[in-house]
């Protein structure tokens, strides 16, 4: 498992892509070790179109606080939906941002 990816401003980032997409969401999971983390105050998941997908950490907590716990270290698998607002089906604050297309082309 590598290593949380953290910001100097308490943002996890944790990329999710195209194929991992199903009826409610993307499938991911997250470190509990970032979910316990004092110094995280929100997740980004970014997905293959750059878009970002921003949740409070608070938010992922509550919603995931029944959610499986791996032997890796990791806390699910669960649904993030940003077309519903949703997390583990449970409707959370969710801030999408789209990069500038400069900010994209390469």
């Amino acid at each position: 498992m590598s290593h949380a990816s953290i910001t100097v401003n308490g943002t996890w980032i944790r990329r999710i892509h195209d194929n991992w997409a199903n009826t409610s969401g993307y499938r991911t999971d997250i470190p509990q070790s970032v979910l316990e983390s004092p110094i995280v105050k929100r997740v980004a998941f970014i997905l293959d179109d750059h878009r970002a997908i921003l949740v409070p950490i608070e938010a992922m907590r509550s919603v995931l606080i029944g959610a499986r716990k791996r032997s890796n270290g990791c806390v699910g698998p669960y649904n993030v939906d940003p077309h519903h607002s949703t997390v583990n089906g449970m409707q959370v604050p969710m801030d999408i941002r789209v990069p500038k297309v400069s900010d994209v082309a390469a």
